[in-house]
């Protein structure tokens, strides 16, 4: 009875070391890339510039067309602002690395 036993285990053991073996090649590793990826860049749309009012306007539509007009100039210097943080950010290569997606 424990020479069955043995042999089962044998055989049992052989089956095993035989089954992880294989004949077929491996594939070769795949080729290393390197990508940067760039974070989305900030909305570049500003606000429309206001139509300036007719020549004979007062006084007062002059006004209010200035404060609109800086109104736009300073959105638009924000928006700047932020492409510029980001772009801050990028590392320096050359733009070797640039993918465009």
């Amino acid at each position: 009875m424990r020479l069955q036993r043995m042999f089962a285990g044998l055989l049992l053991l052989s089956l095993l070391f035989a089954g992880a073996c294989s004949t077929r090649p491996l594939p070769p590793p795949p080729e290393q890339q390197t990508r940067i990826v760039y974070p989305a860049m900030p909305t570049l749309e500003c606000k429309a510039a206001p139509d300036a009012p007719a020549a004979d306007a007062d006084d007062n539509a002059w006004a209010a067309w200035k404060a609109q007009d800086h109104d736009a100039g300073q959105d638009c210097r924000e928006k700047l602002a932020g492409v510029k943080s980001v772009v801050a950010k990028w590392p320096r290569t050359g733009g070797t690395d640039i993918v465009k997606p």
